[in-house]
């Protein structure tokens, strides 16, 4: 079996595994029950499930907290947690099996296996810069002793205390999900909550790692420590939740500098009827706005549908249907003819009319 069909029986095997009673705690991981409980209760996640494997061993495999807050049902074998894009590992393993058996190469391009596949050539190139500042690497705290970071086969690949780390998280249906793996130390752990946002997940990563490693010497450590040069064992949630709460105050913020900047008593400048129709972007493919009993619907992608509600001006305000996609504003744009030409979606660029 090559090494990444052992990755995928590992991650496979944790996932199954994770919401079993656990047996007395490994000494590596003295106290971890403790902290989880009580950083669960600070995330405010209901619900959690932790699985370590150690040396090809499931060291540590536990459910914490209720599956359902009205019932109180606890976490136990039986709950199910939605993996989101952890899943993404499944298809590059599944892809290594093949690269293992000879019947596919890394290097071959999709076309030469699926003919009619086809992307945006400007958008997907053979090779992508991750840029240092990058949303995504928001993941991870800014305490974090990082010094690299990049994508690759459905993993993220970083360095921790010296280590190369190899991760990835999940988030869909209001679940976040977290696996990782710590190759030079035969280490690898995944945690399943039933909360979103939270980075609780991604701090237990660090915590279970930084257990092994033997950091802070086996001191308990101060809440909200951060890491120093002696290597001091670090309370991880408290660092992201601060991160969390910090970014929390300033979308506050801003909401309600916008809505002190709105100019009351303002009118779309068209009738409805003429925002209705299909705005295109390179990258991001339609937005479809459609005109439904004196109301304006929008369509992205076919996938985030919502409604939109008058703003000011020309500006709305997108509401999904979906809440756990999040509001964001589009401005409708007259041309010169008098014809609504040009959609701006908040945070995407400009769509113009098909």
């Amino acid at each position: 079996m090559g090494w990444r069909a052992g990755r995928l029986a590992a991650a496979v095997g944790a996932v199954a595994l994770v919401a079993r009673p656990a047996a007395a705690q490994s000494a590596p991981l003295e106290g971890l029950d403790d902290y989880v409980t009580a950083a669960m209760e600070a995330w405010r996640v209901p619900g959690l499930a932790l699985a370590v494997i150690a040396d090809g061993e499931v060291v540590h495999a536990r459910g914490y907290g209720v599956r359902d807050v009205r019932t109180g049902a606890p976490v136990d074998e039986h709950t199910l947690f939605a993996a989101g894009s952890t899943s993404k590992a499944f298809t590059s393993a599944a892809l290594g099996l093949l690269v293992d058996e000879g019947r596919v190469s890394w290097d071959d391009r999709v076309i030469d296996h699926i003919p009619w596949f086809a992307m945006m050539a400007e958008m997907h190139r053979p090779q992508m810069l991750i840029q240092a500042d990058a949303p995504e690497n928001r993941l991870h705290p800014r305490d974090a002793p990082m010094n690299f970071n990049a994508y690759g086969l459905a993993w993220w690949i970083i360095d921790y205390r010296g280590r190369k780390v190899v991760d990835h998280g999940g988030g869909i249906d209001g679940m976040r999900a977290h696996v990782a793996f710590m190759p030079e130390e035969g280490l690898g752990m995944v945690a399943l909550s039933n909360a979103r946002p939270n980075n609780l997940i991604v701090a237990l990563m660090y915590r279970v790692f930084d257990h092994f490693l033997g950091v802070g010497g086996g001191d308990k450590p101060d809440v909200g420590e951060a890491p120093d040069a002696g290597g001091a064992m670090a309370d991880w949630s408290a660092l992201m939740l601060a991160e969390y709460r910090e970014s929390a105050a300033a979308q506050a913020d801003a909401h309600s500098r916008r809505e002190a900047d709105r100019a009351a008593g303002t009118a779309p400048s068209r009738p409805l009827t003429e925002y209705a129709g299909s705005y295109g972007h390179e990258y991001y493919g339609a937005v479809d706005i459609t005109h439904e009993n004196g109301t304006l619907r929008f369509s992205l992608g076919g996938k985030t549908t919502g409604r939109l509600e008058h703003w000011h001006y020309d500006v709305f305000r997108a509401v999904p249907d979906n809440p756990a996609n999040g509001e964001m504003f589009m401005t409708l744009t007259v041309g010169p003819d008098g014809v609504v030409g040009v959609l701006e979606v908040e945070g995407l660029g400009s769509f113009g009319r098909l």
